[in-house]
């Protein structure tokens, strides 16, 4: 395809050694850092699409602006700038004592859990220096023991008369907490149906095509953008992104970046009878141009956390609003929708939207029987 030969040589014209004027015999030239700049998910690796959404990323912040090697190297001096300010305020937010460090009481429940990666002298402690230095993380995904023993813990608790299922009548209470696993509304949740969330909660959310259908489930990660891009670019035959089981998104603007692609190739997107999509599972269905969903399928919204805040802790006009705001305002969706989730549960619950709801919002937009 066109678009693989180009896509590498537009990489190696963007990034080679660049000056504005002729070298002088005592001047170097500018080096750009290329690998650090397109490899978006930090796994050393340069994908070709990971790359393109890099190289968008840096158009879009330039605007008019020509990309030269320049103009980019003042763009990472500010990305660089704007994560010391966020550290700043994040230490300005937790340190409650004031002595340059978080302690384990003073970390919000997200630090704690990558504390051991970022705790380089392993004195418990985290500094802003350590945060700094840490590179992006890969997921904290259980692997399939870890899996094995969480559903085991899960039917030992709930599955009351060992017949291999947990009934909405066993699990009581608990029935909101694990309702998304019953895939076949059949009111009860088999092993296999655990085991099925279980895995999709711990593992990158990939794309299955078949005829003019990509199926996806699984975690939205920083990954996700490339894969779009390389579901557009390698399967144009594909109309309808059929959702799954999709929890979220460990990377918000990843997944911003990845909807509007979505919604600028004019795909439709699908929630099939018992299918799942929460936070930002639920973005991803709003960047559909076209937007169904099957039988009691279940659409999660919730707050956001910042710095140990909810959205709806904030005034409404908090600059952390604003790419929310814009985002929905590109896919046709009421503002009052924003603030709806806000409102709806807190950050680490979720609300199931009704039928009522997602008509009301706009959520819903069937393609018309014209076309």
């Amino acid at each position: 395809m066109k678009y693989q030969m180009l896509l590498p040589l537009s990489v190696a014209l963007c990034f080679v050694p660049h000056s504005s004027g002729s070298l002088h015999a005592e001047e170097e030239p500018l080096i750009l850092p290329t690998v650090d700049l397109l490899d978006t998910n930090g796994d050393g690796v340069l994908d070709p699409y990971e790359s393109m959404d890099a190289l968008m990323v840096i158009q879009e912040e330039l605007g008019d602006q020509e990309l030269t090697a320049e103009a980019v190297m003042e763009l990472m001096a500010q990305w660089e700038q704007d994560e010391e300010d966020d550290i700043a305020r994040l230490f300005e937010d937790l340190d409650m004592n004031g002595d340059g460090k978080l302690s384990r009481r003073e970390m919000d429940e997200e630090l704690l859990e990558y504390l051991e990666m970022i705790d380089v002298d392993e004195d418990g402690f985290i500094t802003p220096e350590e945060m700094l230095a840490a590179e992006d993380f890969e997921p904290l995904f259980y692997d399939e023991e870890e899996i094995q023993e969480e559903v085991s813990a899960l039917f030992y608790r709930l599955d009351r008369d060992n017949s291999n299922s947990i009934t909405s009548d066993e699990a009581g209470s608990d029935w909101l907490y694990i309702v998304e696993m019953d895939f076949n509304l059949n009111e009860r949740v088999t092993r296999k149906e655990a085991f099925r969330a279980y895995r999709a909660d711990n593992k990158e959310a990939t794309f299955e095509i078949e005829g003019d259908t990509a199926r996806v489930e699984g975690v939205l990660t920083s990954r996700f953008p490339a894969d779009v891009l390389r579901l557009i670019f390698e399967h144009p035959e594909v109309r309808t992104i059929e959702l799954m089981y999709i929890s979220g998104s460990l990377d918000d603007e990843a997944n911003i970046r990845a909807c509007r692609y979505i919604r600028r190739q004019g795909l439709d997107t699908h929630v099939p009878r018992g299918g799942m999509v929460a936070s930002g599972g639920t973005d991803l269905f709003l960047s559909g141009r076209y937007r169904t969903c099957g039988e009691r399928a279940m659409i999660g919204v919730h707050t956001w956390s910042w710095m140990g805040k909810d959205g709806d802790e904030l005034p409404r006009d908090h600059e952390e609003h604003e790419p929310y705001l814009e985002f929905y305002e590109e896919m046709g969706i009421p503002e009052k929708f924003y603030w709806f989730t806000l409102s709806s549960a807190s950050a680490d619950e979720v609300h199931w939207m009704t039928r009522s709801e997602l008509e009301e919002y706009g959520c819903l937009n069937p393609r018309p029987s014209t076309e």
